[in-house]
């Protein structure tokens, strides 16, 4: 039965890489960080090292299909929802919103300088991971200051990357370009720094592009390429940083990103569903699904275990059948929204927006849909806010200008 479910789980995964669709990146993230730790686990003798029965690895397969599935059902359709309108924008007064953003980040780094991982570098001292901000809880609101960073700051200084490289402004996109990875830089947050050097060299290349020589794609693999090299070596200088003396290779990495990507996600949905389907178990009181769930995989107090949208629904409704009902409707509907977003072609902030669908997929394979709430759809929300009121106070000065010549 499970190697049927992979098949067609394969099937379909390729069918929809091959769908012209602007987010077929999606469910190829979807599927790596997923499905193939899944597929993996039929094809191995894992399940029993990994407490994975295979009645719950069939309810996983089925799920993953179900998500593939939903997205064909949207994305099959090649013609547009909505009608394009042509608006042409103006790229005043994007250095003055620049300004008001970095004020907030500047006045957070004055405050906190003294408890930032890069100072502690800088005073070379060795870090461990306890001393990470997000794991310490030493610096007051950085939840709050992380999601005005990842959702607001790091979209528009993108979105300012590629406007310069549009524009063929090579001088204001190497100032701009710090100005994207100083941030996770300061506070050395590694898989933040990679989905950006990822985004801006694969998923929409933008530097190594060999004056359009080479196709997209071609330029992509290239990067690719170039990336992984990248990788291994701040890899390794991280790990140096962070006191370990051992030192990785190619072979070594691929194993770790797959065991720390695929295999742990596909743990993760595998213990919801034996803990959480058709069964009355609660948590503990005081305790969330991501830090139970965390504490089971590393028998750590301290931290969340990247659980997604199709673990919340599990752990939410314990039915199997109302789960995989569910799992269809959630999806399709998600897939179906981000579809209308990226038609939003003509915008002043369509890079960040496309940054900001991007880093939701990121989101949605990974995490619950309130992250997916709090860190994309009311950043797009307000970006397109933004973007009216531009088109609002543009065509006021028309107007008035009108007004004038009439006189």
């Amino acid at each position: 039965m499970n190697v049927i479910l992979s098949v067609i789980l394969i099937i379909v995964g390729v069918l929809n890489v091959f769908i012209k669709s602007k987010d077929k990146y999606f469910i190829l993230l979807f599927n790596i960080i997923n499905s193939i730790g899944a597929i993996t686990l039929v094809f191995t003798s894992n399940l029993s090292t990994l407490h994975i029965s295979q009645n719950v690895l069939t309810d996983i397969l089925l799920l993953y299909l179900i998500v593939n599935f939903a997205f064909f059902c949207v994305n099959f359709y090649k013609h547009d929802f909505l009608i394009k309108e042509e608006i042409i924008r103006s790229d005043r007064s994007f250095f003055g919103l620049f300004f008001l953003l970095t004020i907030p980040i500047v006045y957070f780094l004055i405050l906190n300088y003294d408890k930032l991982p890069i100072y502690f570098i800088i005073k070379g001292i060795n870090i461990v991971e306890s001393q990470r901000p997000d794991v310490s809880g030493e610096i007051s609101h950085y939840f709050s200051f992380t999601l005005f960073l990842v959702g607001i700051y790091l979209p528009f200084t993108i979105n300012m990357l590629y406007k310069a490289h549009e524009q063929r402004k090579v001088k204001i996109k190497f100032l701009v370009l710090p100005l994207v990875l100083l941030p996770w830089i300061i506070m050395f947050d590694k898989s933040s720094l990679f989905e950006v050097v990822f985004f801006i060299l694969v998923i929409n290349p933008l530097f190594f592009k060999y004056y359009n020589r080479l196709s997209r794609k071609r330029t992509a693999i290239i990067n690719s390429i170039v990336l992984v090299i990248l990788l291994i070596i701040l890899y390794n200088l991280t790990r140096f940083l962070y006191g370990s003396s051992s030192s990785i290779n190619l072979s070594t990495m691929a194993k770790l990103v797959f065991g720390r990507v695929s295999l742990i996600s596909t743990f993760i949905l595998g213990k919801i569903i034996d803990i959480f389907m058709g069964t009355s178990t609660t948590l503990p009181e005081g305790e969330t699904l991501r830090h139970f769930i965390f504490k089971i995989l590393y028998s750590r107090e301290v931290g969340g275990a990247p659980t997604s949208y199709i673990g919340t629904l599990v752990f939410y409704i314990r039915n199997r059948y109302l789960v995989y009902i569910a799992t269809f409707v959630v999806s399709t509907i998600i897939f179906a929204f981000r579809r209308l977003v990226y038609q939003i072609e003509n915008s002043k902030f369509k890079y960040a927006i496309f940054y900001l669908q991007y880093y939701g997929a990121i989101i949605l394979s990974t995490t619950f849909l309130e992250d997916y709430l709090l860190r994309t759809l009311i950043p797009i929300a307000f970006f397109m806010i933004v973007d009216k009121f531009f088109i609002t106070i543009k065509s006021k000065n028309n107007w008035f200008k009108k007004m004038k010549l009439e006189r």
